[in-house]
C-alpha cells in the first residue's frame, strides 16, 4: 500500500502495514519484504530507514524480511536504528514458490472381532450356536452373547487399544438358555475381543515457514499447512492386529508431515463374516438361510455361505440395525 510522504504530494510504498490501536490512537508497524537472491546489506537497510522517515512510522516500528539472510554490516545498521530482522524460510531454490513436502494421514477404525467361552452344565448341544442364544421368562428369544459384548462395546469396552482383551460378561436377570428343552443355568462367560485397527490412509501435501531472527538466528513465528487428497471414494483397508505393528507402520512411512486421525470404533462388532447385531438387509439374508436348513434345502449353515453377505465394503458396518431385532431388555426395539 502507499502512505503519503511528511510535507509531499508524493507517496512512498510500504509492502505491508499492520495498524492496530492503543489507548485509542493508531500504532503503524512497516514491514519490508524482499525476495532478493543475494543477501540484504546496509544500503538496502538504509533506503528502509527513508522509507519510514518520509511517511512518519518510527524505526523501531519497522521489520525487514528476507529470503536469504544479511550483511553483517545490515544487521548492526538494523540493530542500530531499531528495526528488526527476520529471514522467511519455506520456498523452493528458485524463491518463486512454496516449497512442498510429501504428508500422509492415517484414519484407524477399530473393529471387535469377537468370541466367546460359555461355561455351562451340559454335556452337548444339539446344534452349533445353541449356547449363545438366551431366552426370557415366556420361551421367547430376548438376546445373545454377541448382544452382551456389542453393548458393552458400546460403552467403551474393551478401551480404544488394539489387541486381545478378555473379560466376564454380566448375564441379565431372567435370561437362560434351552437345551434338549429344559432351561439350562450358566456358570459364566468370557468375552473373547481381538480389537483390530483398520487402517486408510490418504496422501498430501504439506508447507512450513518459518520466520527467524537474523541477530540469534532464534524463531519468531512459524507456520504450517497441510492438505490431503480426499476425492477418492474407497480407500485400500490395512489390517493390524496389535499397537506395535501399527506403530512400526507409521514410523517407516517415508513422509515429512505423518498425521493419525483420532480412532473411530465401529459401531458394531464382528463374529465370523458377519457384523451384529443385523442390519435389516443381513437378516433377510439369514432368515432365507434358515428357511432353507429347516426345510431341508440346504444341510448345514457353512461358513463360506455367508461370507460374501457383508463383502468388503466398511461402511456396511454401520448400516441401521434391523429394527425387527430384539434387544437386551426384551422391550424396545433397536
Amino acid at each position: 500500500m502507499y502512505l503519503p510522504i511528511i510535507g509531499s504530494n508524493r507517496k512512498r510504498e510500504i509492502d505491508v502495514l499492520l495498524t492496530s490501536y492503543i489507548a485509542g490512537y493508531p500504532v503503524q508497524i512497516a514491514f519490508e519484504c524482499k525476495n532478493y537472491k543475494s543477501t540484504v546489506g546496509a544500503p538496502k537497510i538504509d533506503e528502509f530507514v527513508g522509507k519510514l522517515k518520509d511517511v512518519g512510522i518510527p524505526h523501531q516500528h519497522g521489520i525487514y524480511v528476507s529470503v536469504n539472510g544479511y550483511t553483517k554490516g545490515a544487521i548492526e545498521r538494523a540493530k542500530k536504528e531499531g528495526i528488526r530482522t527476520l529471514i522467511l524460510t519455506g520456498l523452493t531454490e528458485d524463491r518463486l514458490s512454496v516449497e512442498l513436502q510429501a504428508a500422509f494421514q492415517a484414519v484407524v477404525y477399530l473393529l471387535p472381532v469377537v468370541g466367546a467361552e460359555v461355561e455351562a452344565q451340559v454335556a452337548h448341544t444339539e446344534f452349533p450356536g445353541q449356547m449363545m442364544v438366551f431366552y426370557d421368562q415366556s420361551g421367547n428369544t430376548c438376546g445373545t452373547v454377541l448382544d452382551l459384548i456389542w453393548e458393552r462395546w458400546q460403552e467403551g469396552h474393551p478401551p480404544s487399544s488394539i489387541g486381545e482383551h478378555r473379560y466376564k460378561l454380566e448375564i441379565p436377570s431372567g435370561w437362560h438358555q434351552v437345551v434338549d428343552g429344559e432351561a439350562n443355568l450358566v456358570k459364566g462367560i468370557t468375552a473373547i475381543v481381538q480389537v483390530q485397527g483398520l487402517v486408510i490412509t490418504i496422501p498430501g501435501q504439506s508447507s512450513h515457514h518459518l520466520l527467524v531472527d537474523a541477530k540469534d538466528q532464534k524463531v519468531e513465528r512459524f507456520g504450517t499447512s497441510v492438505s490431503f487428497d480426499t476425492s477418492k471414494s474407497k480407500y485400500r483397508v490395512r489390517t493390524f492386529t496389535s499397537e506395535d505393528e501399527l506403530n512400526k507402520f507409521i514410523e517407516d512411512q517415508p513422509e515429512d508431515v505423518k498425521l493419525t486421525m483420532g480412532r473411530i470404533r465401529v459401531p458394531r462388532v464382528r463374529y465370523g463374516p458377519l457384523f451384529w447385531p443385523p442390519s435389516k438387509r443381513v437378516a433377510g439374508v439369514l432368515s432365507g438361510l434358515t428357511e432353507d436348513y429347516i426345510t431341508g434345502k440346504i444341510t448345514e449353515l457353512r461358513t463360506e455361505d455367508l461370507a460374501g453377505i457383508e463383502g468388503n465394503d466398511l461402511s456396511v458396518a454401520w448400516e441401521p440395525i434391523w429394527s425387527g431385532y430384539p434387544t437386551t431388555d426384551s422391550q424396545e426395539p433397536v
